[in-house]
């Protein structure tokens, strides 16, 4: 399926200048919750895009407005108030999809960064598969493909990839709503990470400065 291609600047690599509110739903579409796939090599910027562009520094700039948000990783920043070390940490599932969440108007994220997939795997597909309904949103970066399992993959809706993986999506089949004749035609140097939302009749592709 052909799908309607936009460019955008976040400023990535400038302190300041980032994509106001108004803009948010432009990448990661306007349905909440979201299910997201960050895919780039290390020191590619996933921790960076996830934080201060994805969560934001303060409601100004917030891409995915949320009541509550956890990430959890196995390499914490002092920076980064809001993560919390995996390894210390007992997820609890039950309280994540909790029903109560069903009847209120809450938004909540949970999100894995730099965190090894196999390790949570259970965890991390249960919240792919069910956390839509209990209105919490699923983030994930990761360092390659191969990590990613059957459950994340089929309930994804946004991919942002870094430009320097985007050739080998089509070696794992991975963004199956996207022409693969347009993926092959992409011009991707002068953009840091490509963004593939499935919107549910018109796929989107983004190039993020």
């Amino acid at each position: 399926m052909t799908a309607e291609i936009k460019e955008i600047d976040i400023g990535l690599g400038t302190k300041n200048n980032l994509l106001p509110t108004t803009q948010r739903g432009e990448i990661y579409g306007e349905t909440l919750p979201q299910r997201i796939l960050i895919i780039g090599p290390s020191g590619s910027g996933k921790t960076t895009l996830l934080h201060k562009h994805i969560l934001g520094d303060n409601d100004e700039y917030l891409f995915l407005e949320y009541d509550d948000v956890t990430v959890y990783t196995e390499n914490p920043e002092k920076c980064f108030e809001d993560q919390v070390d995996i390894e210390k940490s007992n997820i609890n599932i039950a309280k994540i999809l909790d029903e109560d969440r069903i009847k209120c108007n809450s938004h909540n994220i949970i999100a894995f960064d730099d965190v090894k997939i196999d390790k949570y795997e259970s965890v991390i597909n249960k919240l792919y598969r069910q956390s839509r309904k209990y209105k919490v949103s699923v983030i994930t970066s990761l360092h390659s493909f191969d990590s990613i399992t059957k459950d994340m993959r089929h309930n994804t809706l946004v991919f942002l990839i870094h430009r320097t993986m985007v050739k080998t999506i089509q070696t794992y089949n991975l963004i199956n709503f996207i022409d693969k004749e347009q993926l092959k035609m992409l011009n991707i140097d002068n953009y840091t990470w490509i963004g593939f939302v499935k919107e549910e009749n018109e796929p989107m592709i983004y190039l993020i400065r």
